[in-house]
């Protein structure tokens, strides 16, 4: 067997950039070459410790300051929410965890990466800081898709963007979206509504486009007091184990909400080589695919459905 000893300037990257101890670093400079091709996370370049400056002041920009810079510029990008399909924009500070997750998992300048839903423009923020190889963007407002080709244009990124207007609740769209982009992409990110059927197909979906070795981030509720939010996040685990996926992480309460109560955790999962292909369109119910943020001690957190019990 073929082993491939990591240099002495990763093992120190290792330690330095994933927080390891110096002889885990040197345990990881034993894994074999294919291992580290699936992994891409465990050989990446260290992050600089300048990189690049304010468009608007010319001011050189550390990692933090230039992840908040871009969530800053995208929150400005945002229209304003619409409730009835469940949008509701995380503050800055979780917008720079979610792009900082993306882009130290991954080396974004080879890696394909699709969004299944963006009111929070985080595909905006990513094309300002580290632009993918190619990036798709899927969700049911034209206002979302709008902005997003605005600033593709803007930064000349336009032939490596793509948006499209969907809605993953009607049969015809769902079933064009999973042909057309099934196992394509290196990198999918959602943050699903949290209604039952709405969180199960936008993840179904996501998992659908995932590759072979791809990795997917899904934001999943994460209120203590919620009765639903262990029973979402169990949902999301369950099917994750099921069709290949493997969870390297769950962050929790990586994501809060600028008009929500609303706390969400980070669940980054990996596709395991080998696994069963999966269907081309998730079957799923559309009964619950939104919810209502109300006052929990007034009203329920879902709607009622016929024929549906109240979780």
């Amino acid at each position: 067997m073929l082993v491939t000893p990591l240099s002495p300037v990763v093992q120190h990257r290792l330690a330095r950039c994933g927080g390891l101890p110096l002889q885990t670093a040197l345990r990881l400079s034993q894994l074999r070459s294919s291992t580290t091709e699936l992994l891409p996370e465990l050989d990446r370049n260290a992050e600089p410790s300048v990189v690049g400056q304010c468009p608007a002041c010319g001011d050189s920009l550390s990692p933090h300051e230039a992840l908040r810079c871009a969530a800053d510029a995208a929150r400005r990008l945002r229209p304003s929410p619409q409730t009835a399909i469940d949008q509701c924009h995380t503050d800055v500070e979780s917008l720079c965890r979610r792009l900082s997750a993306m882009q130290t998992r991954r080396p974004m300048a080879t890696s394909r990466v699709a969004f299944v839903g963006d009111d929070d423009l985080a595909s905006a923020g990513l094309l300002r800081t580290a632009p993918p190889a190619s990036l798709l963007l899927l969700d049911i407002d034209e206002r979302i898709t709008r902005a997003v080709d605005a600033e593709a244009l803007r930064l000349g990124l336009r032939n490596s963007v793509r948006t499209e207007r969907v809605d993953l609740s009607a049969v015809a769209d769902l079933g064009s979206v999973c042909r057309r982009y099934r196992e394509r992409f290196d990198l999918v990110v959602t943050d699903p509504p949290y209604a039952q059927d709405g969180m199960s197909l936008f993840v179904r979906t996501a998992m659908t486009l995932t590759a072979y070795t791809g990795e997917l981030h899904v934001a999943v509720p994460a209120l203590v007091a919620e009765a639903w939010s262990d029973e979402l996040l169990y949902d999301v685990q369950s099917m994750l184990l099921q069709a290949g996926f493997v969870i390297d992480q769950v962050k929790p309460g990586a994501f809060t909400y600028e008009t929500s109560d609303v706390v969400s955790s980070l669940v980054i999962a990996r596709r395991l080589p080998g696994t069963r292909p999966l269907d081309e369109a998730p079957l799923v119910n559309t009964d619950r695919f939104y919810t209502t943020r109300v006052v929990p001690e007034r009203e329920p957190l879902l709607h009622d459905a016929p024929g549906r019990d109240t979780p």
